[in-house]
């Protein structure tokens, strides 16, 4: 009887092991185009609330022709509709400081209307979106966002990232 139980045991453990690694992931790091970041940045996200999925992410991230450096700065909460399964839907606020005249279009001109736009340095951006997470911790998302600064007072714009939970 004992050489049965702890082969079972032991398996039973491993199993509630994984389990528990998918589910309590604490940290990600992942890869974004678009999103806070503008064009491209790279983020350190880490969940802040035990008790619900609310996550805080920093970054640093580039912007325009001269590779202006950004900074985005975020929260997001994450809402599982379906316990068993790794999917997620994301309601998230940022913040990206950027030394740049963030126009987000390449053809708009220096001069809009005969008027020189000022340097916008932060930009605020209410997302929402989908995040997935596999078995091996593989993090992917895809976000919808409104980009608010001095210069445009809602601009819609995607986000989406792949990185790695742990």
């Amino acid at each position: 009887m004992r050489k049965k139980t702890l082969p079972l045991i032991l398996v039973q453990f491993f199993i509630l092991s994984a389990h528990c690694q998918v589910r309590n992931l604490n940290n990600q790091i992942y890869f974004q185009l678009g999103g806070n970041g503008l064009m491209a940045s790279i983020n350190y996200e880490r969940k802040i609330v035990k008790k619900i999925a609310l996550y805080s992410n920093v970054g640093i991230g580039v912007y325009g022709d001269d590779k202006f450096i950004t900074l985005p700065l975020g929260l997001k909460y994450l809402y599982q509709p379906n316990k068993k399964k790794q999917n997620f839907l994301s309601v998230g606020f940022g913040s990206t400081y950027s030394k740049a005249q963030v126009y987000l279009y390449p053809s708009i001109p220096k001069y809009v209307n005969g008027i020189e736009p000022k340097n916008t340095f932060w930009n605020f951006l209410p997302s929402i979106g989908y995040r997935g997470i596999n078995k091996k911790q593989f993090v992917y998302s895809l976000d919808f966002l409104l980009v608010y600064n001095s210069y445009r007072k809602s601009l819609p714009y995607i986000g989406f990232s792949i990185g790695k939970a742990f």
